[in-house]
């Protein structure tokens, strides 16, 4: 009984398995047409679309670089590492000024009503060359401070 059970068993699980293998080409040539239409290069993940893609990822594990596409692989193995290892993700981007270049910019701004320009000039009289005019704007935003002809009393 055995003799023409197993062959049929193996023709069933072959037929099944072609059939996943035609529904993942076809949801990756959908994939690819959706991302042709995002108008952003760089898709940023929330923390839980992250853990998600880790948890299915790591179920299929090395099948996942060949499958993934909405980050580079190279990511999701960094994602994997960092998730075995337990030390936390690097930061992006350039590092803030330091709180004490912040303070002497909105002290500035708060006690003299001076603009942009005007904090760069004083900033570089005390030999603060690594502070620009954009980063001193960032911060007076960041902090809720108008530019200068909006802050003052008027003329």
């Amino acid at each position: 009984m055995t003799g023409w059970f197993s062959p049929f068993l193996f023709y069933l699980a072959r037929c099944t398995e072609n059939e996943l293998h035609r529904q993942i080409e076809f949801l990756k040539a959908e994939n690819e047409m959706l991302r042709k239409r995002v108008p952003k290069q760089r898709i940023f993940l929330k923390r839980v679309e992250k853990e998600r893609l880790l948890k299915l990822g790591t179920a299929i594990s090395p099948g996942a670089n060949k499958l993934i596409s909405i980050v580079h692989p190279r990511t999701f193995q960094r994602w994997v590492r960092e998730k075995h290892s337990g030390k936390p993700a690097k930061k992006l981007g350039r590092p803030r000024k330091s709180v004490s270049v912040r303070e002497i910019v909105i002290r500035l701004a708060r006690e003299t009503g001076w603009g942009y320009r005007r904090i760069l000039g004083e900033l570089k009289k005390l030999r603060m060359h690594s502070v620009s005019r954009s980063t001193i704007k960032k911060i007076l935003q960041e902090e809720g401070i108008n530019p200068s002809p909006q802050r003052g009393s008027g003329t």
